[in-house]
């Protein structure tokens, strides 16, 4: 928008990682359909940020619309396509950019944000009306465009990152835990900023603490590596470190299904690429459509338009430029897509998200446009042949959205196994996909493997899992300690909330199968259970919960 100008790798997941691609079945008709009735398809005007999120847990996304200088529109999704405008708090104000997140870990979505002079936090109540909070460590004080949520220090409890304009230095907030945030002062990260508009948080470097990047309308844009939940230090190496463009909005995704999430930014301009390498660095793609096509892109975001197990890109564009999208061709080039509608409409949009308000399994898009330009956009995807499953994320002892959890799949596709990651997302600014983990799948008869890594180190793994489905899977409750050496042995400690049947598993590699070592009960006042002397061979550890709820925590440890 013109206005915005003022390691620990997995070696058992990349072990297993094979290349597929599944062209997409052949399909009568357009693939989107542009909705032209109803109140999110003819409202608009100063519209710049979108945000589904499920606010009332009835599984169905809601959408929060930030607008610029007239008030938020916040629609209830009333399921078979319908949705009713809702009239409280977040809509008596303006804003730009929103983002949901759990702040407080009572099951229902709250809301951020950001707008010029002031900032907004809306604590939802659980019956369908929020509460502005007040006080609120950022709610003056600068031009904030957008914030994005993660718990960059893992203890349970989301914290606020907030991008800033005007000259101002980016804010971080830390969760306090009682509902209230305290404004961090000392680091490098909050000594930057002064043009950001948009950020997003990934664990790029797979050491389970979430990274930052951030994108800044003029100047070099910032990439933040987390040193543990205590600090942060900022990448000054390679070209994701030393472009300075136009950037608008980021967005993290695998778009090479290698297990390492890549970066795309919105430029103002040609958009960047960044191929995540596996090492902590990456490789500027400087070739195919999506950098080489002039854009003036505000916001780029992914996702798997067509379930083919590959994400694609969607650019919302502004001064006068039709929107662009980008299909994954499955060998890590692209194809501009011309004949569908997203990409024929456009001239000022700010923003968008994609989210399965219909829960169809296909993801439908919708794009937020400004300064009166013309109402909002709102694409149904019609769909195809292609399977997909979505996983719901439910924290226990991480944060009860599940806001950086990593979600790994692998399925046949093709003929071939193929890994695919999610991690979910807090907000890239101006674009969120509801809290969950979608996944195409191609012609997969099941996914064989769902695995689940939690914030907290919980690992958890389900086993062929029914295709085109919706799970929920809650953090499991068993947890295991490292190893310590108790009179001359080595021992783990296991705990459990509450009485677990578990069995300990044992293997000398990733590479062989695990072997049963003993089965025992989990409880919430902890065993130890003995390993043996600590001169045995270098082995891994493993406890598997067998509730019946088919989920199985997989924490390794290693003697």
């Amino acid at each position: 928008m013109h206005a915005r100008s003022n390691r620990n790798s997995f070696p058992l997941i990349k072990s297993l990682l094979l290349a597929g691609w599944l062209a997409v079945p052949t399909i009568a008709g357009p693939l989107f359909t542009r909705i032209t009735t109803g109140p999110v398809a003819i409202d608009g005007g100063d519209s710049s940020g979108a945000a589904w999120g499920d606010i009332d847990n009835d599984g169905l996304p809601e959408l929060f619309v930030g607008n610029g200088s007239t008030k938020n529109f916040l629609y209830h999704n009333d399921s078979s396509g319908k949705f009713t405008k809702m009239t409280n708090a977040p809509t008596r104000d303006n804003g730009f950019g929103g983002s949901w997140g759990d702040y407080n870990n009572d099951g229902w979505l709250d809301l951020f944000v950001g707008n010029s002079g002031s900032t907004y936090l809306y604590r939802n109540n659980g019956d369908g009306t929020f509460t502005k909070v007040t006080p609120f460590a950022a709610s003056a004080g600068a031009t904030s465009w957008s914030g994005s949520w993660a718990d960059y220090d893992r203890d349970g409890w989301i914290d606020l990152y907030i991008s800033n304009g005007g000259g101002a230095n980016d804010f971080l907030l830390h969760n306090n835990r009682n509902g209230s945030f305290s404004k961090i002062t000392n680091g490098q990260i909050v000594r930057d900023g002064g043009a950001s508009i948009g950020a997003a948080w990934q664990d790029y470097d797979g050491d389970g603490w979430p990274d930052l990047f951030v994108a800044n309308n003029g100047g070099k844009n910032f990439l933040y590596h987390n040193l543990g939940g205590e600090s942060f230090v900022r990448i000054i190496a390679g070209a994701i470190a030393s472009d300075a463009q136009s950037s608008i909005v980021p967005d993290w995704g695998d778009y090479d299904n290698d297990g390492w999430p890549d970066l795309a930014v919105g430029v103002l301009g040609r958009c960047l690429l960044y191929r995540n390498l596996g090492n902590g660095t990456f490789a500027k793609q400087t070739n195919g459509p999506l950098v080489l096509s002039s854009q003036n892109s505000e916001l780029v975001q992914w996702a798997d338009y067509d379930n083919d197990g590959y994400l694609d890109l969607f650019s919302a564009n502004a001064n006068g430029q039709n929107n662009g999208l980008f299909h994954n061709n499955g060998d890590g080039t692209f194809t501009k897509v011309t004949t569908e509608s997203p990409a024929n409409d456009g001239g000022n949009s700010a923003g968008g998200a994609w989210g399965d308000y219909d829960n169809d399994g296909f993801m439908d898009l919708f794009v937020a446009n400004w300064q009166g330009s013309r109402p909002n956009f709102l694409y149904h995807n019609n769909g195809n042949s292609n399977h997909w499953i979505k996983v719901k994320c439910v924290g226990t002892t991480s944060n009860r959205a599940g806001i950086g959890t990593k979600v790994r799949v692998i399925a046949t596709v093709g003929g071939k196994a193929m890994w695919q990651l999610r991690e979910i997302s807090g907000g890239i600014g101006f674009g969120q996909s509801p809290l969950l983990a979608h996944f195409g799948l191609g012609n997969a008869a099941t996914a064989e493997t769902i695995r689940i890594e939690w914030p907290s180190g919980v690992v958890q793994t389900l086993t062929n899992v029914q295709v085109n489905t919706t799970i929920t899977v809650r953090e499991n409750l068993v947890r295991i300690g490292q190893p310590t050496i108790l009179n001359g042995k080595l021992m783990i400690e296991v705990s459990a909330e509450s009485d677990s049947d578990c069995l300990l598993e044992s293997t000398a590699t990733f590479s062989l199968p695990w072997q049963p070592d003993r089965t025992f009960v989990a409880t919430n006042s902890s065993i130890q259970l003995d390993l043996g002397v600590p001169d045995q061979p270098f082995r891994y550890f493993r406890v598997r919960s067998q509730s019946a709820s088919a989920t199985a925590a997989e924490i390794g440890t290693k003697q």
